[in-house]
């Protein structure tokens, strides 16, 4: 069995997986630390690495182009009106 990355590209083969016991908590601790993985409460969390909030400007933007991204568009309700819009636009 293969599988692939969204672009195409094989994934390579992973290595065996750990064989485990009575204690499987404790067999896949001890099996991470001895590949040198040591994950801590928050290792699944995202990371914004040196980078600052988003300033609310930014964000109020984001949620106001969001709501309107919801809305469902004003329909044309005849072929005279839909004419006459592009006819606008145009200049025509």
């Amino acid at each position: 069995m293969a599988f692939f990355s969204p672009s195409g590209k094989a994934i390579a083969a992973a290595g065996r997986p750990t064989t485990l016991g009575k204690d499987p908590v404790a067999d896949l601790i001890r099996d991470n630390r001895r590949r040198g993985i040591h994950p801590e409460w928050d290792t699944g969390m995202p990371r914004y690495h040196h980078s600052a909030p988003i300033p609310w400007e930014i964000e109020a933007d984001a949620w106001v182009a969001m709501d309107r991204a919801a809305e469902p568009a004003p329909a044309t309700s005849t072929l005279e009106e839909c004419l006459h819009e592009v006819r606008g636009r145009s200049g025509g």
